[in-house]
């Protein structure tokens, strides 16, 4: 039987994904810098990844206290048993869905406050629709930043999709994708320092909304999309704090 994990244990797993996804993204960076563009177009995805485990888990978290305060008013030892495994059920559902990249990817589109503006609005400029993201796309070319091949399809090999391989992965790609993970962490960040996002992980609340930490990202890493760009501008007005240089990219 699977032990149920507590939510504090929960919240320090997620704790380490936020933790994780940041030094990918740091390392990204630094290979980007090197001109090694399918190496950091690959590792900023893996950070997206990373973003969207922590966002699927502490879901789950905060799920599994609800539940725990509902299990205190049953007094029924058999439906108190059967719920017992239910939520053991749904644990293992939870992290063997972490294993769907496209799955975390997707979390990641779906919780960052910046994608909403992006993706929604200019998905057929970009050709990228988010519900793309779900499918497999952004996966697929995570892979071809990787590995030499031919992509696969139900049944084999899909020959006819040609060749794919990572100098296919320009630098605007990597550009792009960094730029994506570092807008959340710059609007997120800053909108937990504003109490406009709700969130209910405390350490990684702190540490996101680090001054220290917002202004080494966003020295580090000085493009920003339009959308970050108006809603870092709006919120260090209400902050009365410039911590972000907010550049234009």
């Amino acid at each position: 039987m699977t032990k149920l994990l507590n939510p504090s244990r929960l919240d320090w797993i997620a704790f380490l994904a936020c933790q994780n996804a940041v030094r990918l993204h740091r390392d990204a960076i630094a290979l980007y810098k090197e001109g090694r563009y399918p190496s950091a177009f690959f590792l900023s995805i893996l950070s997206q990844e990373e973003l969207g485990k922590m966002h699927m888990i502490n879901d789950h978290s905060w799920h599994l206290g609800e539940w725990l305060n509902d299990l205190l008013e049953i007094k029924d030892q058999a439906k108190r048993a059967a719920m017992d495994k239910e939520n053991e059920k749904y644990q293992s559902e939870v992290f063997s869905s972490s294993y769907l990249h496209p799955l975390k990817q997707g979390y990641f589109a779906h919780n960052s406050p910046v994608e909403d503006f992006v993706w929604l609005r200019k998905a057929l400029k970009h050709g990228e629709p988010r519900q793309d993201v779900w499918q497999g796309v952004l996966d697929a070319k995570k892979q071809t930043a990787a590995y030499v091949g031919f992509p696969k399809k139900k049944r084999g090999v899909d020959f006819s999709a040609g060749l794919k391989h990572p100098w296919q992965i320009k630098k605007r790609d990597a550009q792009r994708q960094i730029t994506r993970v570092n807008d959340y962490l710059l609007v997120f960040g800053l909108g937990l320092r504003y109490t406009c996002y709700v969130f209910e992980n405390e350490d990684i609340i702190n540490y996101l909304k680090n001054k220290r930490f917002l202004k080494n990202i966003g020295l580090t890493w000085q493009h920003r999309s339009r959308s970050a760009f108006k809603q870092i501008e709006s919120l260090q007005v209400v902050l009365k704090d410039k911590i972000v240089r907010t550049t234009k990219r």
